[in-house]
């Protein structure tokens, strides 16, 4: 996927993106809640009631509805498979991930 969200046939034609550590979501057992950055520096954030998805940077990030709620969620939630699923926290999403510089 390129960082404007459109799909590529090739992984050398793809955006480079990063997951950061994110406050707890859903908070399901095991799973590692993060926010993905593209490599312009812009959020995958989704708006759950519209079932839509934006790239939005850290203002656009935090605007809120009438009712104070927050109109995208940044946080996505990887869930590990259910052989997995013992393993704490993180650690089982580090055998899924090159490791950054």
């Amino acid at each position: 996927m390129k960082h404007d969200l459109s799909l590529v046939d090739k992984i050398e034609d793809a955006s480079l993106w990063v997951y950061e550590e994110a406050a707890a979501f859903r908070g399901m057992k095991g799973d590692v809640p993060m926010a993905l950055r593209s490599d312009d520096g812009k959020y995958l954030c989704a708006n759950e009631r519209t079932c839509t998805l934006a790239l939005l940077d850290g203002d656009a990030m935090n605007h809120r509805a009438d009712n104070d709620e927050f109109l995208y969620n940044v946080t996505w939630e990887a869930t590990p498979d259910v052989e997995t699923a013992e393993l704490d926290g993180a650690s089982w999403l580090d055998q899924h991930v090159e490791p950054r510089e």
